[in-house]
């Protein structure tokens, strides 16, 4: 049967071998017991142009069709782990084998697929040692600076939380149905695997001053960021969500930039785990004031300065870049320790430093 669908993802496939046809890739479906069985769970689609579209040949029957489908179910190819992979709204207390799913907390599962044909059972992801809260959607992606990790942006729901009073839930036209829940959306990483981590249970993206932000499912991040210039990365969130005035809003970040280790006007310090040199050369995104800088020194695994690269053969880096070389007194490179097992140790003062990568 042909459906339409509320939830549509794309995924434009840029692997090598892919068939024309099948370049772009998506799933779009409908929540469980809104229609009848032969339109139930997420169907496949394939296109050669991302405009028309079929259902896979494959695709005989709706996926996952036991689970509430209609939220934002996430579609990606995953490079560290070399599957396609779906992200889904569960519940926390679903059981395989029970009739109906969707139970307990708003929640997501991972399926995975190596020829997007056969897909495993969906596997619950875990939150370290977080609080479970409704997790509305995902957005789960892997970042395209560094796609080893995934980022993830979910609206999180404040179940039966109002926050406007009844007159200015009228002035604002905010439908019935989306009076209270009250959302934000919240920031998690991923490393692959069945795990989400959650340094940070603070909003990621608020609902702000404006009102019609402040009913219910309002301030859904879309799924992926996009690089919009040489410093700078854009992401896009749905506001008024259930007002007549709905809109998108492109909200902006420095590459990197979703947190930093932040030094004030007192000097500190931070050591990594310990890493193998793999390439040449140390590249760092930070930003300091005109008082401000950060210094780089490499240690050996037992936490001792490497001669040549110590506190005191270490430069001053002053300024703002993306991917600024580290250097060391007297032109120590990285490229002698290839091989070797090493800490970092990051001195700032008044600065910010966003990332770190070893490249050649």
């Amino acid at each position: 049967p042909q459906k339409s669908t509320e939830n549509f993802m794309v995924l434009y496939d840029r692997r090598k071998d892919i068939p024309k046809e099948e370049r772009y890739k998506a799933i779009g479906g409908h929540t469980a017991n809104a229609f009848p069985k032969a339109y139930q769970g997420t169907f496949r689609y394939v296109s050669a142009d991302g405009i028309h579209w079929k259902r896979f040949n494959k695709d005989t029957t709706g996926l996952f069709n036991q689970y509430p489908m209609d939220s934002h179910n996430v579609l990606t190819w995953l490079p560290s782990e070399q599957v396609y992979a779906i992200y889904l709204r569960v519940g926390s207390e679903d059981k395989i084998g029970d009739e109906r799913l969707g139970k307990g907390f708003r929640t997501i599962a991972k399926s995975v697929s190596d020829d997007f044909i056969q897909w495993s059972e969906p596997q619950k992801m875990i939150f370290g040692r977080s609080e479970m809260q409704h997790l509305y959607t995902n957005s789960t992606q892997p970042y395209f600076r560094a796609p080893h990790i995934l980022i993830a942006m979910p609206m999180r729901i404040n179940l039966n939380k109002q926050a406007l009073s009844s007159a200015e839930l009228a002035a604002n036209g905010i439908d019935k149905s989306q009076q209270a829940h009250i959302s934000d959306a919240v920031l998690m990483t991923s490393r692959g695997g069945y795990s989400y981590e959650r340094m940070y249970m603070e909003s990621f993206i608020r609902p702000g001053s404006n009102s019609i932000n402040w009913g219910g499912r309002s301030n859904m991040p879309a799924s992926g960021l996009y690089q919009t210039s040489d410093q700078e990365m854009s992401f896009y969130v749905t506001r008024g969500y259930g007002t007549p005035n709905v809109y998108i809003e492109r909200m902006t970040l420095r590459l990197d930039g979703f947190s930093s280790l932040s030094a004030s006007y007192k000097i500190g310090d931070a050591v990594t785990k310990p890493l193998i040199v793999l390439s040449d050369s140390l590249y760092i995104n930070f930003a300091t004031s005109a008082f401000g800088f950060v210094k780089v020194v490499l240690l050996d695994e037992a936490g001792n300065e490497i001669n040549g690269f110590g506190k005191d053969d270490a430069v001053e880096l002053i300024g703002d870049a993306i991917d600024k070389p580290v250097v060391w007194k007297n032109g120590r490179l990285m490229s002698e320790l290839l091989g070797k097992k090493i800490r970092l140790k990051f001195i700032l003062k008044d600065a910010d430093l966003y990332s770190f990568y070893i490249a050649d």
